[in-house]
């Protein structure tokens, strides 16, 4: 006879099928994707069918598609309504689209919570910390304005040399150089390693410290 904590598990959630499609689009993972990372027995068709609201996820499964797969709380797909929040694609509005439609999962978790951390800064700062000058808005990429004149242009409002980097012994040494660097100009940095992108540190812009 089965106890009516295992009952509960199995019966249908209230969860909201729009979040559920919107967590597995905001990370451009497909139907088969998602059924895959759950289990070698769950099927694409199950995952459009939980989206479709003919069926739920049980508890279990989920904890799982929230803390392991979409990086969300479990609470948000209760939510009467999809949260609205800064993506990619309105965030890194000089990129094309294709661009953005071709990053990876993981490197969108990783956005995730760099902007999580601005906001923290941001609430944390109240307006300290203002910057002299700002970077954000002063760089654009163009056929008159290749990457490597960016680079170069962005050295110099930096101040960083290439004789300087050069001399620059450890990769302590130069994540701290260039934190020092861009916190002068209002982008707050740490450290963000990610194994699965190769991302080792992230650099976000407040509107306390432009």
């Amino acid at each position: 006879m089965e106890g009516a904590g295992v009952r509960q598990m199995k019966e249908r959630l209230p969860v909201n099928a729009q979040v559920l499609k919107w967590a597995r689009t905001s990370l451009s993972l497909s139907h088969e994707e998602v059924a895959q990372r759950l289990g070698a027995h769950f099927k694409a068709e199950t995952v459009d069918a939980w989206e479709s609201g003919q069926g739920s996820p049980t508890y279990p499964q989920l904890e799982k598609l929230a803390h392991e797969i979409y990086k969300r709380p479990v609470a948000v797909f209760f939510f009467p309504a999809v949260p609205e929040e800064e993506t990619p694609r309105t965030e890194f509005r000089t990129l094309p689209d294709t661009a953005i439609d071709k990053l990876p999962p993981e490197m969108i978790k990783v956005y995730r919570e760099a902007k999580l951390l601005q906001l923290n800064l941001e609430e944390l700062l109240e307006g300290e910390h203002a910057a002299s000058s700002s970077l954000v808005g002063r760089f654009r990429f163009g056929e008159e304005s290749p990457p490597e004149l960016v680079a170069q242009a962005v050295r110099r409002a930096l101040g960083v040399s290439i004789v300087e980097q050069s001399e620059w012994r450890s990769t302590v040494t130069a994540f701290s150089k260039w934190r020092e660097a861009l916190e002068e100009h209002g982008s707050l940095c740490s450290k963000m390693p990610s194994a699965t992108t190769g991302i080792r540190a992230s650099a976000c812009t407040t509107e306390n410290t432009r």
